[in-house]
């Protein structure tokens, strides 16, 4: 048994080939704006196995195993389940032909540039747990993600929200930070605050996965669901969450997300 796994690039182009026949889709909800691609790769489980190669850590394990990690991955990325860090040179065709595509129908305006690009993966399946409040509406650090589903699960996807203030509702959060009176109502809810204010994790801050679905607070008004070999795009500045039940999913959940900067 050879001790690399090696790989030539005629085989990762294979892998990351986007399908002629792929369908690309537009929406709106109020004002999000979406685009949808279905039957995205020619060879998508080739993609998935190619992946599976690069290591993971258990962020959970970790903690339950000893404590000393507690501090390294509060102050790390709060994203549920488990993440791959992909160099995003092995993806060079598929980012390059989604910003060309975003750029085409006035999604992303600025060219494209290699060096704005991220890969990781998300992976979930019925032990994952929460911390943080991360079953919570969130906005990420991007501003696109394009969220690449490789396993197909039943009542699984985005859900997207609207925080409902005191005299407005909100869907980003850059608009109710400008606003003092309702950022600082919103702040003064412990469930919502920043979650990068956790300094450090416990054992007994990791609870079981709940699917969250809204409350008074926040209001679940689009859903896109993660078909098998789709890809959902959005702008990280609407607040989301993953859906994914746990308790009932038989299972995994692997997807892969490109992340424009």
């Amino acid at each position: 048994m050879k001790l690399l796994n090696t790989f030539t690039q005629r085989y990762i182009d294979h892998v990351c080939k986007i399908n002629p026949d792929h369908e690309v889709i537009t929406g709106t909800k109020g004002p999000l704006k979406y685009v949808k691609i279905k039957n995205f790769l020619e060879n998508p489980e080739d993609l998935k196995e190619f992946l599976a190669h690069f290591p993971a850590i258990d962020r959970f394990k970790s903690i339950e195993e000893d404590s000393k990690y507690s501090k390294i991955y509060a102050a790390g990325s709060k994203a549920p389940g488990i993440q791959q860090m992909i160099p995003q040179l092995y993806l060079m065709n598929l980012q390059e032909y989604l910003h060309v595509l975003l750029n085409k129908i006035n999604y992303c305006r600025y060219p494209y540039d290699p060096s704005i690009w991220d890969f990781y993966t998300n992976y979930l399946d019925k032990d994952i747990k929460s911390f943080a409040s991360n079953t919570v509406p969130h906005t990420d650090p991007f501003s696109i993600a394009c969220n690449i589903y490789l396993t197909e699960v039943e009542n699984t996807g985005t859900q997207f929200f609207k925080y409902n203030g005191i005299n407005k509702e909100f869907y980003q959060n850059k608009y109710l930070q400008r606003d003092i009176l309702e950022f600082n109502k919103f702040k003064s809810l412990s469930l919502y605050s920043s979650r990068e204010e956790i300094s450090s994790l416990n054992k007994e801050d990791l609870t079981d996965w709940e699917v969250f679905n809204g409350d008074s607070i926040f209001e679940e008004y689009h859903y896109m669901p993660s078909e098998y070999n789709s890809v959902s795009i959005y702008k990280g500045c609407f607040w989301h969450a993953i859906k994914y039940d746990a308790k009932n999913s038989t299972k995994e959940r692997y997807s892969l997300v490109g992340a424009i900067k």
